[in-house]
């Protein structure tokens, strides 16, 4: 008969006092038997199990208290660590109910505990990545401030000669010293696992004690001419905001890739009505905006950056069960919406999941329901998997978010219900979902509460129009930025579709024409002559 021993310590832990070991020494015993592992980490995961039938959110900190009198910290942190390599136990970094160091059973563990199967055991397999993610597992320590800078180093150290893996060798590079190669290789493993690139100030932190010491690395890690780059061990990322990122060079990255192939393919099959659009394949663009939408856009920009958006859940969680950053950016056609949702995807290392209303639409009576659903089942599912949250991407949202009606046709009824759900789905939303509209005012007012930011992008004032040619134009003189940014309004759209136009006349005609002129021609073309003052207006939903 087999035995579900999470519901078995379950069964035995009283909900209130402190959990102690020796009440479930019967059990830890038989325990042991079954998994065959050694003592202390057999006490780690019956310490994971007692806490986990108490609560849904379990941490490192909790099993460590737990556990104090059944070994030293050091121990404890190297056999969790062991439990993290060999696939028992992992850490919800990033996720959107995490805060840092929680900390959960994998899905063979769990199945395992749940059905005594020993030939689920992740131990069991032919795992082919066991050191790769015991270094992992180790770089997780250091980030928990449950390992010292030093002992990271001493592990590096040992690692480079003893280990024959082809991304190690690489580090065996004579000008580099111990310090950087400790900061690489933590960098590489954790953007290889997690995808999470590595902030600049975040890793002084971790690797400086101190200011001095900080600023002396930080000229280091940050100077081009370091073996880091040289050697291709490590790539510089500058968000549009200015800040400072590392992640491993790709030809080192696929020397370590290899080892984790056998890693869950974090994106599954998706609805037929979403899109991915992964973050590494979006280009980076510099965006310009009026000074008054400049805060309430780096606004958006330092909310979904990883660290805060971990940051926001915790702190709104605690009173409220659901804590979705749902956003609506409107404006006229080329302003730039879409762009920006882009840009905020590339500089946050999101993957950006993008709804198309069209084959949400094109569907018989009752399918249509049965998709926004799924829409958000399976972002849902998604966003408790991994490590950054992708954002939920619905463009040109006033064909959902529509008008209800009180027409009886089957098309009208089905729209209403449509309505329904969504209301329903947002109420209840955890994750990201940004918006955009040409058309706000067609949008029904009962999503107006629903959406926690509302930013309006109307079209670029004159400073900013000097700005867009002066990007796109080095060549134009100042005059002729300023005349042309006078005469005109125009977006970084216009602009985009004026270099295309421009790129089959250089292919298809041989005459020369000066820019100004060109553009000029242009922008007549496009009826773009004759201002009208706009205002851009910003509002938080309270």
């Amino acid at each position: 008969m087999s035995t579900n021993w999470i519901s078995r310590f379950a069964k035995r832990t009283k909900k209130s006092g402190n959990p102690n070991l020796n009440e479930f020494k019967e059990i830890i015993q038989d325990f042991q038997k079954f998994l065959d592992l050694p003592e202390l980490q057999c006490k780690i995961l019956s310490a994971y199990c007692i806490l986990q039938s108490r609560k849904n959110n379990v941490k490192t900190p909790e099993i460590m208290e737990m556990l104090e009198d059944s070994s030293n910290f050091n121990e404890l942190t190297t056999h969790l660590e062991k439990l993290i390599a060999t696939g028992w136990l992992c850490y919800d970094f990033d996720g959107p109910f995490s805060n840092g160091n929680s900390i959960f059973l994998t899905h063979d563990a769990e199945v395992a505990l749940k059905t005594s199967k020993t030939s689920c055991f992740p131990h069991k397999k032919n795992n082919e990545i066991d050191r790769i993610m015991h270094i992992y597992a180790k770089a997780l320590s250091l980030r928990n401030k449950n390992l010292d800078v030093e002992s990271w180093h001493n592990s590096v150290k040992e690692w480079i000669e003893t280990l024959n893996f082809p991304f190690i060798d690489d580090l065996k590079i004579k000008s580099l010293n111990y310090e950087l190669k400790s900061i690489a290789l933590y960098i590489a493993c954790v953007y290889t696992i997690e995808g999470q690139l590595q902030e600049v100030n975040h890793l002084l932190k971790i690797f400086s004690g101190n200011l001095i010491k900080q600023l002396e690395l930080k000229k280091k890690i940050t100077d081009f001419n370091n073996p880091l780059y040289t050697c291709n061990l490590l790539e510089k990322v500058v968000s549009p905001r200015g800040d400072v990122y590392f992640k491993p060079n790709d030809q080192w990255q696929n020397k370590i890739i290899p080892a984790t192939e056998n890693t869950i393919e974090v994106f599954p099959q998706l609805p037929k009505s979403l899109i991915r659009v992964s973050h590494d394949s979006i280009i980076e663009r510099k965006l310009f905006y009026n000074s008054e939408l400049k805060e309430q856009i780096n606004t958006l920009y330092k909310i979904l950056e990883p660290n805060n958006y971990k940051k926001y859940v915790k702190l709104v969680s605690k009173n409220r069960e659901h804590c979705g950053i749902i956003i609506l950016l409107s404006g006229e056609p080329g302003t730039g919406k879409t762009e920006l949702v882009k840009q905020i995807a590339k500089a946050t290392g999101r993957d950006l999941l993008y709804f198309d209303v069209s084959k949400q639409r094109n569907m018989y009576l009752g399918e249509s329901e049965k998709a926004i659903k799924d829409v958000f089942t399976k972002y849902g599912e998604l966003v408790k998997k991994i490590i950054h949250a992708p954002i939920l991407f619905f463009n040109e949202s006033d064909n959902v978010f529509n008008k209800r009606t009180n027409s009886e046709t089957g098309v009208s009824q089905t729209e209403n219900t449509v309505q329904t759900i969504l209301l329903n789905e947002l109420e209840r939303f955890n994750g990201i979902l940004i918006c955009t509209t040409n058309r706000p005012e067609s949008m029904d007012k009962a999503f107006e509460r629903r959406f926690l930011m509302q930013i309006e992008i109307t079209v670029p004032n004159e400073i900013v129009r000097i700005q867009l040619l002066k990007e796109n134009f080095s060549d134009l003189s100042l005059d002729a930025l300023h005349q042309l940014s006078n005469e005109y309004l125009f977006t970084a759209a216009n602009l985009e579709t004026y270099k295309q136009q421009k790129v089959i006349k250089r292919i298809t005609r041989n005459k020369k024409v000066m820019e100004e002129d060109e553009l000029r021609f242009f922008f007549n073309s496009l009826h773009l002559s004759g201002k009208q003052k706009q205002q851009i207006g910003f509002k938080y939903n309270q």
